[in-house]
């Protein structure tokens, strides 16, 4: 895909997805005049609002420049011939199906997500995009897709609903010989200095009291073969350097952070019993600790062929 079309799909998907998002405002609930979801059931800790969809797009130029590809499943030619019906679990603000549908116009792709961040008249004509609660059950019959994505989803789910819904609802969705993409940050970064140390220390915790399970990303594997859905499961990873060291990618990487930081600022400042103002110069430390300590993040995907039973 060419520089001009990523710049026109972020153009025309971010003005109709700030305007779409605002419809539906007893959804959320403010704090400290950060936007958030307001379902019982939802331990995201994420705002939710046009700042969210930038994150959301900068995190996945980041994430694409890291891996070099937007998935890595083996099937590419059959995306490319027509015909695959493909499902992205958790869109956000829907940009890996609209970069995925403009590079495999014959496939159809569909994204849901509970938020409506993603856009609704500026699609590809072989996407859509709908508004669903993973939690109630996914409104598709069972082996539909032969292909399903799921990313960066650790943040949502306690452990039970991770288990017995999400994982559950993804494998019921995929064709019998479909594919199953999971992609995960590790919550530990490469060479911690004390100050990020304390940091993502403490995003263990936090995630553990919203009874989510932050190690997943470092044992999926085994989550994904105990269904019994899978001969064999791939496990790759790719690390991103995070501050200026970096070059440019290292710049984009420090960015994410900056940004991911801001996203959960009213809840983790909170969960540290610090002000804004004593996290934010948590966060400045940290920043300028990833130039001292050159800090790497990591990525995680897990993918695997569904067999029958």
């Amino acid at each position: 895909m060419s520089e001009s079309n990523e710049a026109q799909i972020r153009s025309s998907s971010v003005e109709n997805e700030n305007e779409n998002y605002l419809d539906n405002q007893e959804k959320f609930r403010f704090i400290d005049e950060i936007r958030l979801h307001n379902d019982n059931n939802s331990v995201y800790p994420y705002q939710q609002d046009d700042n969210e969809i930038d994150r959301l797009h900068s995190q996945h130029y980041l994430l694409r420049m890291v891996w070099q590809n937007n998935f890595s499943v083996p099937i590419k030619q059959q995306l490319i011939e027509g015909g695959m019906h493909v499902l992205d679990i958790g869109t956000g603000s829907g940009i890996w199906i609209l970069e995925m549908a403009s590079e495999y116009p014959l496939t159809t792709f569909k994204g849901i997500d509970v938020n409506q961040l993603f856009p609704t008249d500026c699609s590809p004509k072989n996407s859509e995009f709908i508004q669903c609660d993973v939690l109630e059950g996914l409104p598709f019959e069972d082996e539909t897709f032969d292909f399903v994505h799921v990313r960066f989803l650790i943040p949502a789910f306690t452990q039970d609903q991770w288990e017995n819904v999400l994982l559950r609802e993804t494998l019921r969705v995929c064709k019998i010989g479909g594919w199953v993409q999971f992609m995960e940050w590790d919550p530990r970064c490469i060479n911690e200095g004390p100050k990020i140390k304390k940091f993502t220390d403490n995003i263990v915790e936090f995630t553990k009291s919203k009874h989510g399970n932050p190690m997943i990303a470092e044992r999926l594997d085994d989550q994904l073969l105990s269904t019994k859905k899978f001969a064999s499961v791939k496990h790759e990873h790719k690390y991103c350097p995070t501050g200026s060291w970096g070059g440019t990618l290292g710049k984009m990487g420090l960015n994410d952070f900056v940004q991911v930081t801001k996203a959960v600022s009213s809840p983790f400042s909170n969960f540290l019993n610090m002000s804004l103002q004593e996290y934010e110069k948590f966060v400045q430390d940290c920043v300028q600790e990833f130039e001292v300590s050159r800090t790497y993040t990591k990525t995680h995907r897990y993918y695997g062929q569904k067999i029958s039973n």
